[in-house]
């Protein structure tokens, strides 16, 4: 009683750690592809509603682009939903081997753990993926920071 059951090797782990940031990162990208998306739905809403007011388009028209607005936002929650879901996954590995979410990049590309035992009041609490969690910025990835090479 209290034993472990299974101790997961540190390569484990990382794939684990691994799996669950390309899952985010696919998350987020489907959410980009919704926002991209629901945009382009609302745009055409707005003008359809504009000819509907002049008596320029139909009845099934406007009923056509309101059923589009609204499968749009339903696909935009469900796409903020599954990251919140990734988020909590990422937090919950962490969390299974006694350390706790301290940060994330700027980029996103990046969390940073810590050990529980080693927390103390030194990180923003509270550690959780909702309050530390940074879109990914691919745009800042390609920054190549640091010093500049000797040119000998």
């Amino acid at each position: 009683k209290g034993d472990p059951i299974v101790r997961l090797k540190n390569r484990e782990h990382a794939a684990r750690v691994e799996l669950s940031r390309a899952n985010l990162a696919a998350g987020e990208a489907s959410r980009r592809q919704a926002e991209l998306r629901t945009g382009q739905v609302r745009r055409s809403f707005d003008r359809t509603k504009n000819l509907f007011d002049q008596q320029v388009a139909s009845q099934s028209s406007m009923e056509q682009a309101s059923t589009e607005k609204e499968v749009g936002d339903e696909v935009m929650s469900a796409a903020n939903a599954n990251i919140q879901q990734l988020k909590a996954a990422l937090e919950r590995l962490g969390r299974s081997k006694g350390y706790s979410l301290v940060a994330c990049s700027l980029t996103g590309a990046n969390a940073f753990f810590v050990r529980d035992d080693l927390l103390g009041d030194k990180f923003s609490a509270p550690y959780t993926a909702e309050h530390h969690y940074e879109p990914t910025r691919l745009y800042l990835i390609s920054y190549k920071g640091g010093f500049i090479r000797n040119p000998r």
